[in-house]
């Protein structure tokens, strides 16, 4: 039983040692700024990608007549918009 206790805590120590047991540090909070900087980037990447559907839209439907099938395509897409 003493053998096995010994090779325990050696395992234990050795494993501490090579830092198997270390916690990472955690990351600091994100401040104030980060958040904003965060949402305008989120914000900024938004308005893209609405003006890249609205150009698809126009390209596409800009048509005077338009079939059917390129009809309903038109309103899927102006129901992503």
């Amino acid at each position: 039983m003493d053998l096995l206790q010994l090779l325990t805590t050696a395992a234990l120590t050795l494993a501490t040692s090579l830092g198997g047991g270390a916690k990472p540090p955690d990351a600091p909070p994100p401040t104030v700024q980060g958040r904003l900087e965060l949402r305008e980037a989120q914000q900024r990447s938004a308005m893209l990608e609405q003006k890249k559907r609205r150009r698809e839209f126009e390209r596409l439907c800009s048509l005077p007549l338009l079939s059917p099938e390129k009809l309903q395509d038109c309103r899927a897409l102006y129901r992503e918009m």
